[in-house]
């Protein structure tokens, strides 16, 4: 049995100007900040994520920090800028981070992405969402590829919807699954409980950060290790020990099987009983 490691991992509800002097948008239609220049909220200026929070950095260390879907929006003309601010920001903090981002690329395709960079300031991920939601994602193009980095992974939020791409993260032995996500104010405790749900299917503990819901720090047995609220007003951090699980279940492997196994056993009971009743009306 693989030796359970945990370490402090540090949730962040924030958006792009809490990031860094980066052209960069919110819900792709607010300039919030640009480079050299000032960013719209004062009290931010332009800090980057090594200055923003030192204090959780150096008195708790950090091994992760997961800020939310779509919390900065990219161009072409300045997407390498972005990348290399929050490749930077992983370095200087030497933690491993994942961001969500809403990228504009320049063949036109829209793609909302999730990027893990390093400690070392590498990128080590690039994943595309899956399951898109109908008719507020429309113009987004859908991954293909699993989001898996060793033992861990990421997914976006309405990915943890879906059992069968959830079970591909326990078969390729994932322990810890981040996911940046956003949710819609009243749907914040079903669309969590939803995600902590695959993580016990699956074995994987789950750091999991929405722009308008909740964070939560769950287990894989389903215990929640830490939570916290989203504000509209300012950048929420949530900050907790997360074991890894033991990564893949008999359920990652075999699916549904069980399941549809007893509803075949059930219909040939039905049926054999109905054969017997009308055998008797019979004689």
């Amino acid at each position: 049995m693989p030796h359970r490691q945990q370490g402090h991992v540090l949730l962040a509800a924030l958006h792009a100007a809490h990031i860094g002097p980066v052209h960069a948008h919110l819900h792709g239609d607010r300039l919030l900040a640009q480079p050299g220049g000032e960013a719209v909220f004062s009290d931010v200026g332009s800090k980057d994520f090594a200055d923003v929070h030192p204090q959780d950095r150096n008195q708790t260390c950090i091994l992760s920090l997961v800020i939310p879907e779509k919390a900065i929006t990219t161009f072409p003309e300045w997407e390498a800028e972005v990348r290399n601010l929050l490749a930077s920001a992983a370095r200087r903090a030497g933690v491993t981070l994942i961001a969500g981002i809403d990228e504009h690329r320049a063949d036109g395709v829209r793609a909302n992405m999730a990027y893990a960079f390093g400690p070392q300031g590498e990128e080590r991920l690039a994943y595309q969402k899956h399951f898109l939601v109908p008719g507020l994602e429309r113009e987004f193009s859908p991954g293909r590829s699993l989001g898996v980095m060793d033992d861990a992974g990421v997914a976006i939020c309405k990915d943890m919807d879906f059992p069968p791409l959830l079970r591909g993260y326990g078969r390729a032995g994932v322990r810890t699954l981040a996911v940046p996500a956003w949710d819609f104010v009243n749907d914040a405790r079903p669309h969590a409980d939803m995600a902590i749900m695959r993580g016990v299917e699956n074995g994987f503990s789950l750091a999991r950060v929405a722009q308008e819901g909740l964070l939560t720090l769950s287990d894989a047995r389903g215990r929640i290790m830490a939570s916290g609220r989203a504000s509209p007003d300012s950048p929420v951090w949530l900050r907790g020990e997360l074991p890894q699980g033991e990564g893949g279940t008999i359920y990652s492997r075999l699916g549904d099987v069980f399941g549809w196994s007893v509803v075949a056993l059930a219909a040939t009971l039905l049926l054999s009983l109905a054969f017997r009743v009308i055998f008797h009306r019979r004689t």
